[in-house]
C-alpha cells in the first residue's frame, strides 16, 4: 500500500479499541485491520477520511459476491490477510483512493442488507 501512500498509523490511546489491529493511513483514507476469533478471522475497514465508511465485505458483496465468502468463514489468519490485500488491490482500489461514490454505494447496500434482515 505504500504506492498509494499509505503508512502504518499508530494505535489511538483515547478510545478502547480491538489490540489485535493494525492502522494504514493514506492521503484520504484509513484502513483497520482487525484480528479476531483467536487467529481466525479478520475484519477490514475502509474509513474515507473526509466521512463515510466500509467494510471490505460491503465492496466486496457488490462487485465480486463470491469473494466476500472467505471473510465470513473461519480460517488461517495469515491466509485470509494476503487474500484481504489481493481484493482490495482487485475490488478496492477507488476506496483506497478516498473516491466518495464506492463508500455511498457500499452504505446503501449495507443499509439494505439490515432492513431485509430486520423484516425477515
Amino acid at each position: 500500500m505504500t504506492e498509494l501512500g499509505f503508512v502504518v498509523e499508530p494505535l489511538p490511546i483515547e478510545q478502547p479499541q480491538n489490540q489485535f489491529q493494525v492502522r494504514f493511513v493514506g492521503p484520504a483514507t484509513r484502513v483497520i485491520v482487525e484480528g479476531r476469533a483467536w487467529g481466525e478471522s479478520i475484519n477490514v475497514k475502509l474509513e474515507r477520511l473526509a466521512g463515510r465508511w466500509s467494510h471490505l465485505t460491503d465492496i466486496l458483496a457488490l462487485r465480486s459476491p463470491d469473494s466476500a465468502a472467505p471473510f465470513f468463514k473461519f480460517g488461517d489468519q495469515r491466509v485470509l490477510l494476503r487474500y484481504a490485500a489481493s481484493m482490495m488491490r482487485q475490488h478496492a482500489l477507488d476506496a483506497l483512493r478516498g473516491e466518495p461514490d464506492i463508500f455511498q454505494a457500499a452504505e446503501t447496500h449495507r443499509q439494505k442488507m439490515i432492513e431485509m434482515l430486520q423484516s425477515e
